[in-house]
């Protein structure tokens, strides 16, 4: 599941437009992503930073996270970069095809 500060509509509209089939969900009017600690005014991103948490639910019912971890350039979940370092003009020579 994703969730995104972008309302419901505009959520659903870009997943499907690069055919997204898991489940996009709105945190907009909620303190989700600032309970979470991806949404603050020093982030890498601007005010938002990307990244995952795991949760558990407990046998009583408690839900509580597991892990979390940050994305970030270079880090671990783009395996890929060890590669786009090869490239003639690096890493700084390449960017992602969508910008938000």
């Amino acid at each position: 599941m994703l969730t995104t500060p972008d309302e419901r509509a505009v959520a659903g509209a870009f997943g499907s437009a690069r055919g997204w089939t898991f489940p996009i969900v709105s945190h907009a009017g909620t303190t989700f992503a600032a309970d979470m600690g991806y949404q603050g005014k020093e982030l890498t991103f601007g005010p938002h930073k990307p990244g995952i948490s795991t949760f558990e639910k407990r046998e009583s019912g408690q839900v509580v996270r597991v892990a979390t971890r940050s994305f970030g350039l270079g880090g671990d979940f783009f395996a890929l970069w060890p590669m786009m370092e090869m490239l003639a003009r690096g890493v700084n020579g390449w960017g992602p095809k969508f910008h938000y």
